[in-house]
């Protein structure tokens, strides 16, 4: 199973953009469970992460194009099993995140949001897009129960054997 980490950049620390996404990876890795995450390489790149937003194309660097960002953002949602969109704790819409929901629907692809309750993405085309979690880790033992490697049910029965 193959995991795109779709969320908000826009109005984040690099850390803060950065930071989940790295907890995700490691908790599904745990389950053999690939991820897929957009701001892969961005570790020492906080400058090039400032380019996203409005109208920012690069014609120094192609590979830091907004059409490079939109290409390579849509070809990982095509080719993952599963979107998992953290909007949670967002302070700014994020256009991106509502576009890779979109492909995925449009793909027929397993989105799984995760929201804050009275969240500004709060929204009917966001909620009928995919299955909503207002917890991250809900969402994620949520992943592990689709690939089959168990969630929060089947860690509570280890511990009580």
């Amino acid at each position: 199973m193959l995991v795109y980490l779709a969320g908000g950049v826009s109005g984040l620390t690099v850390k803060d953009a950065i930071g989940w996404r790295e907890y995700v990876a490691e908790r599904l890795s745990v389950a053999g469970i690939a991820v897929r995450d957009p701001l892969r390489g961005a570790e020492g790149e906080q400058h090039k992460l400032k380019k996203l937003g409005p109208a920012k194309d690069s014609n120094d660097d192609p590979a830091m194009s907004d059409k490079a960002f939109f290409n390579r953002d849509r070809w990982d949602v095509l080719t993952s099993d599963v979107i998992l969109c953290n909007l949670a704790a967002a302070e700014r819409v994020s256009i991106g995140s509502m576009f890779e929901l979109a492909f995925g629907v449009m793909s027929n692809k397993l989105n799984i949001i995760v929201l804050d309750k009275h969240n500004l993405h709060d929204h009917v085309f966001v909620r009928e897009s995919g299955v909503v979690f207002y917890d991250l880790n809900e969402a994620i033992d949520y992943i592990l129960s689709c690939s089959g490697s168990g969630g929060i049910e089947e860690k509570e029965s280890a511990e009580k054997e």
